[in-house]
């Protein structure tokens, strides 16, 4: 019997001496990472050297110098996706200024300007006509781009890194590249978004070689990397890149792997909390969290209380005067939509100002209205029912209407059996919000592809996602999974926009748009005419479109957006961030575009079910 134990003690021993021998500590991955930045630092810092020393030979504006200066720039953002992985993760505010957006960024509540700066905002200054006040802009910001770059190292001084954390910042770099990168969101202009995809992949596959050298799954990940790097390498055509494959049969398949490694070797964070640490992909149905967007006050979204919300949205009572329900102006059957241009003022045959959005995946935003005045679903509900031009009820006629009906006082109690005034305008408001928040049924052709069915969408379709991703850079604004404003990786925002809408869609005679829109609530310059971006799902059957209801059809929708906006058909639009440039998109290009929106259309027997 000793002789057993002393076997089964020092099989145990050896468990253990493996484990610790094959999976890096702390120290070790801190030393690896350390070791990683060490080794391609330098090549970014001598890139913005280059692109310094570019830039101070064309004082002249000599095209071909200007040319020399724009490939600088493309080397540059290069050498910087080979860190940006770690960078991003482990410094964000000091990198901000490599790699942020070229406009100005408001930071709510406190409205704080983030100042466009970097590496983007350098190339829209290239890309412009050559100027000297243009040029003087330039070399500022190499300047600081510079400076920025000569300090990295101190960063490394006292840095610790675990490995889970550099697990998630694979997994966070992997989703910029699948939403950001192949978009040419980073670099519009150079057009430069597959190889900069390929240089971060390559980084992915050289920081795993240390974790997964001894996981039985590392041939998986291996093979998954080879296929990924082999479709991005060299592609001949940013505009031609087949992204809905190189999605559907590299990077989905390597996500997957990725999970189960870090699965197996409990290895989770939840540093960006919006996405789901348990979701295998970002196409699967439960990839974000919906706990994250704020549900205020509804408790969870359980059964009862979804059902009780789904009663209310049909109940006329909380309207004042008993003819109005939430599902008048989203009607279930026009999926949560009216169809109508805009819909009528309370009492009134005058039109309300804007269009009546779908309601379907809206809890994935973290603002609701076109304007965003409102933060959570809760919040938006009690503005509908306040609101004297929409349902024009207060409180307490709200109440006394559901309190008198023993059907409701009963669903009201089942939710909240221990509070002394079950039916209250708080818990009304909850109710709405936890059935509006399941309106999320993933079930189009455009899903059922990601998920392996190959015949879900037509080659039309596959080639308008293309397009879609890539020449008409749609998904810049509306980005994937939700084909909304919701900003990868961290999904941790909202996106307003000035897309430049015009007052009708004849574009022979454009009219500027007076609707000031998110300013009436923040008065600030940046949010003139600012709206939210909203989903693209469902839009072949939400029409019409943008937020004055003006476009009567898909097809104007996207000639809109190929002509530049307002300011691209030579309307006076200071501050729209839509490129005001053309896209030149052909006639099948344009008709691609269209049948793929309409393959984000779900499937209505879902849409009803409640989760």
């Amino acid at each position: 019997m000793k002789k057993l134990w002393r076997i089964y003690l020092l099989i145990c021993i050896m468990v253990v001496t493996a484990t610790a021998l094959t999976k890096p500590k702390p120290d070790e991955a801190t030393a690896e990472v350390t070791a990683y930045l060490q080794q391609t630092l330098p090549a970014f810092i001598t890139s913005i050297q280059q692109l310094y020393d570019a830039v101070l030979k064309m004082r002249a504006g000599n095209a071909q110098q200007i040319n020399s200066t724009k490939q600088a720039l493309r080397q540059c953002r290069l050498k910087y996706k080979r860190v940006s992985l770690l960078m991003e993760y482990f410094f964000p505010s000091e990198t901000t200024v490599f790699n942020a957006p070229p406009k100005y960024e408001v930071d709510e509540p406190d409205m704080e300007y983030q100042h466009p700066a970097g590496l983007q905002v350098i190339e829209e200054l290239l890309f412009k006509p050559y100027k000297a006040a243009n040029y003087k802009a330039l070399l500022q910001q190499v300047l600081l781009v510079k400076h920025s770059a000569e300090a990295l190292p101190a960063l490394l001084h006292g840095f610790k890194a675990t490995e889970a954390q550099v697990m998630e910042s694979i997994k966070l770099e992997l989703v910029r590249i699948m939403a950001l990168y192949i978009s040419g969101y980073d670099a519009p202009q150079l057009k430069s978004g597959i190889d900069e995809a390929y240089q971060a992949m390559a980084a992915i596959s050289q920081l795993l070689q240390a974790y997964i050298k001894d996981y039985a799954g590392a041939e998986d990940i291996k093979l998954c990397m080879q296929n990924s790097l082999a479709m991005l390498q060299g592609y001949p055509s940013f505009d031609g890149f087949e992204r809905l494959r190189f999605l559907q049969q590299c990077a989905v398949p390597l996500q997957r792997q990725l999970q189960q490694f870090v699965t197996a070797n409990g290895l989770q964070l939840n540093n960006a909390p919006a996405l789901n640490t348990s979701a295998t992909y970002l196409f699967a149905d439960d990839a974000l969290n919906k706990n994250v967007f704020t549900i205020a006050g509804s408790n969870g979204l359980n059964a009862n209380l979804v059902t009780l919300g789904k009663t209310l949205f049909s109940e006329t009572a909380l309207s004042g005067d008993n003819t109005r329900s939430c599902a008048s102006c989203h009607v279930p059957g026009k999926y949560f939509a009216d169809g109508l241009k805009t819909n009528t003022i309370m009492h009134s045959d005058k039109n309300l100002q804007r269009n009546t959005p779908t309601l379907l995946y809206s809890v994935f935003q973290y603002s609701q209205f076109w304007d965003g005045r409102a933060k959570t679903l809760d919040e938006q509900a009690l503005t509908v029912l306040h609101n004297k031009t929409e349902m024009n009820i207060n409180e307490d006629s709200a109440v006394q209407r559901l309190s008198g009906d023993k059907n409701y006082t009963a669903l009201f109690t089942q939710v909240w059996p221990n509070e002394e005034k079950e039916v209250s305008i708080k818990h009304i408001s909850a109710a709405l919000s936890a059935y509006v928040a399941t309106l999320t049924p993933f079930q189009s052709p455009f899903d059922k592809y990601m998920r392996g069915d190959t015949t879900a969408l037509t080659p039309a379709q596959q080639n308008g996602f293309n397009i879609f991703m890539g020449k008409a850079a749609c998904g810049t604004c509306h980005f994937i999974p939700l084909f909304n404003g919701l900003t990868p990786p961290l999904y941790n925002k909202t996106e307003y926009e000035v897309a430049g809408t015009t007052s009708t869609d004849d574009f022979t005679k454009p009219v500027a748009d007076t609707d000031m829109g998110r300013y009436n609530f923040f008065p600030i310059q940046f949010y003139k005419k600012a709206f939210k971006t909203p989903t693209v799902r469902n839009t072949a059957v939400t029409l019409p479109y943008m937020h004055n209801g003006t476009f009567k059809t898909l097809q104007k929708v996207v000639e809109f957006y190929n002509r530049g906006g307002a300011a691209g058909m030579g309307l006076k639009e200071e501050g729209q961030t839509l490129p005001s440039r053309p896209l030149h998109l052909a006639q099948y290009e344009k008709d691609c575009l269209v049948a793929f929106m309409q393959s984000l259309t779900d499937d209505m027997r879902r849409i009803h079910e409640i989760k």
